[in-house]
C-alpha cells in the first residue's frame, strides 16, 4: 500500500500489507522539498508511483521497485494548482484546479516525464478517472458537471459530452469518480445523496441511471472518500465518524 502525507510534510510511505493483521512500512521518501503541501494524489502504476502536489504546482514520480528504498525520479512542474492524476498506460492525465485545466503528459520516460497537451474550460474539477480511451471529469459546484474527454489522440484531448446533475447533491467537497467498462460511479463527500451512476456506453451522450441515497442498506453513507468497483461490487470508503467501509451491489443498475 501507498500513502502519502501532506500535513507535516511531503513524504511517501510504502507499507507491506501482505500479514494484513500486522501491516508494517518499510520505508518513506521525502517527495519535492520535503515541507508540508496542501494537497497530493497519488496513482501507483507498475514500477512508479505518481503523486500531485497542490502548493507546488508539480507532478512527482517515484520509483517504487524496490519496496525498501524509493526513489523520487522526476518533477514536472508548472501544473496550476496540480489536483488529481490518473495513470494509464504512457501517459498520466492531471487535473489543474487553479486555472481550470486538464494536462496529458507523457509518461513513457519517467524520468523525462513531457506535457504533451492541455484542455482549457474545466473549471472546479479536482477529481477524475480513466478508463479506455476516455477520461472522466466531475465539478463539485451546487450542481455538478461530469465531462467526457476523449484521450485517444494524446495531443489533441476533446471533451466529447457531459452531463449536468441537476437536482442531485453531491456537498462541495470534491465528489469521487470512478470508471468501470461502460458506467461511471460519483460518491457524495456531503451528506447529499449517497451514489450517482452514470451510463457512459455512448460517450457522446451520457445517461443518468441513478442518484440517490441508499435507503435499503445495514448503514447510511455519507462523506465519500474513495470508491472503486471490482466486478458486481462497488466498495465505498467513508470518512465520517464511523469510518465505515460500505459495498454495494451495482449489478442492476
Amino acid at each position: 500500500a501507498y500513502i502519502v502525507n501532506s500535513a507535516t510534510q511531503k513524504t511517501l510511505s510504502i507499507v507491506d500489507i501482505s500479514n494484513p493483521n500486522s501491516a508494517s512500512t518499510t520505508a518513506t521518501v521525502n517527495i519535492g522539498d520535503g515541507f508540508s503541501g496542501q494537497w497530493t494524489d497519488i496513482d501507483v502504476s507498475g514500477n512508479y508511483a505518481y503523486v500531485t502536489i497542490y502548493n507546488d504546482n508539480s507532478l512527482n514520480i517515484i520509483d517504487v521497485s524496490d519496496p525498501n528504498a524509493p526513489v523520487e525520479i522526476s518533477t514536472l512542474t508548472g501544473l496550476s494548482g496540480a489536483s488529481a492524476v490518473r495513470v494509464s498506460g504512457n501517459y498520466a492525465y492531471v487535473s489543474q484546479w487553479s486555472s481550470g485545466e486538464f494536462s496529458v503528459i507523457d509518461v513513457s520516460d519517467p524520468e523525462n516525464p513531457v506535457e504533451l497537451s492541455t484542455l482549457t474550460g474545466l473549471t472546479n474539477v479536482w477529481y477524475h478517472d480513466a478508463f479506455g480511451d476516455y477520461v472522466y471529469t466531475i465539478t463539485y459546484i451546487d450542481t455538478p458537471v461530469m465531462r467526457v474527454v476523449d484521450v485517444a489522440d494524446p495531443e489533441n484531448p476533446v471533451q466529447v459530452g457531459s452531463l449536468t446533475l441537476t437536482g442531485i447533491g453531491l456537498g462541495n467537497d470534491y465528489p469521487r469518480i470512478t470508471a468501470e467498462g461502460s458506467y461511471v460511479y460519483i460518491g457524495d463527500t456531503g451528506n447529499d445523496d449517497d451514489l450517482v451512476i452514470v451510463d457512459v456506453g455512448d460517450p457522446t451522450d451520457p445517461k443518468l441511471m441513478f442518484g440517490a441515497s441508499l435507503t435499503n442498506g445495514p448503514s447510511t453513507i455519507s462523506y465519500v472518500k474513495d470508491l472503486k468497483v471490482s466486478g458486481r461490487y462497488l466498495y465505498m470508503a467513508e470518512d465520517n465518524t464511523t469510518a465505515q467501509l460500505h459495498v454495494v451491489d451495482v449489478q442492476d443498475r
